[in-house]
């Protein structure tokens, strides 16, 4: 009838259509409020007692769809919306795990320290730590007198000259010359061998006439290797070249010079053999020094050091 409405797409109903002009429901389909009525008067005349039945009403309103939604307003975003962010705030750590953490370190500590304890000392320094004592800035430039040939004196002196007059400068190291080189001495391997950084490039350095007996742990080598550490190891030296460059193993063969705290140069290989820890080897045709190392050993021996302390 006129101004009912679709249940199905909700359009209010055309005159006397029996049918909708927009989803073409069938409005017989669906009893009409006085068809109900008629109805539900009859059934209660017939069975006052029982209750009607709703079930086209149910059925009716289950077939009728949702009236359909207004579409929502559009909202028009000219760009993702700009957010600051920030990190998190870090966590405090205290009480319980403060104490945690704090024995932790402690006992990492702890290990490290004892590791180092167990290594012992070390027998040389690294190639950066050479680099940057050999790129310091230069003291006063040395002029050193290495002893002449055939000077048989263990002690014999030799004469430093410095630059500003004082002669009590720390010397660097005389100038390169075709004989003579400065390195920096950065392991020693045993008691006639080291390690040098020369011209910035690592080279190992044999000592000249003479020879340890032995090798580590042997307790001659090891007192050798020990005390030819503590003369050079991390310092400064000269390396002399007698008459042979290089060995059959690529090893510099030179005599090694250490400038002491008096301003004096030491010859390495000597103090060794003053020890007793070292022979003088003599072997042509390198024989600069033979006679100074001759002199060491009988001195050495006339003391009863090192090799010489038992008959």
């Amino acid at each position: 009838m006129p101004g009912e409405v679709c249940p199905r797409c909700a359009t209010r109903r055309v005159g006397a259509f029996r049918f909708c002009l927009s989803c073409g429901f069938d409005y017989d389909t669906v009893p009409t409020f006085w068809d109900m009525e008629s109805e539900s008067s009859a059934a209660s005349d017939t069975e006052p007692d029982q209750t009607v039945a709703a079930a086209p009403v149910v059925a009716a309103i289950e077939e009728a769809p949702h009236p359909a939604a207004a579409e929502p307003a559009r909202v028009i975003v000219s760009g993702p919306p700009s957010v600051a962010w920030s990190p998190p705030a870090p966590r405090a750590v205290g009480g319980r795990d403060g104490s945690i953490v704090a024995l932790g370190v402690a006992a990492i500590l702890g290990v490290a320290a004892l590791i180092g304890l167990l290594r012992g000392p070390t027998h040389g320094i690294s190639a950066a730590e050479a680099l940057a004592r050999s790129s310091d800035t230069p003291g006063p430039s040395v002029a050193v007198s290495l002893p002449a040939a055939g000077d048989a004196s263990p002690a014999a002196p030799a004469s430093v000259s410095t630059s500003d007059g004082t002669g009590s400068a720390a010397p660097s190291g005389p100038s390169p010359t075709p004989t003579t080189q400065t390195a920096i001495v950065v392991k020693v391997i045993d008691g006639e061998t080291i390690e040098v950084l020369l011209d910035h490039a690592p080279r190992i350095v044999r000592y000249l006439s003479i020879d340890v007996p032995g090798a580590p742990p042997d307790p001659i080598a090891t007192l050798a290797r020990d005390l030819n550490n503590s003369l050079v190891g991390g310092q400064q030296v000269i390396l002399e070249r007698d008459v042979t460059d290089i060995d059959d193993q690529g090893r510099l063969l030179r005599h090694v010079w250490r400038v002491g705290a008096d301003g004096q140069p030491i010859l390495v290989s000597e103090q060794i053999v003053l020890a007793g820890l070292a022979l003088p080897s003599g072997g042509q045709p390198d024989v600069k020094y033979s006679a100074r190392l001759s002199t060491a050993l009988q001195t050495a021996k006339d003391r009863k050091v090192g090799m010489w302390s038992t008959p």
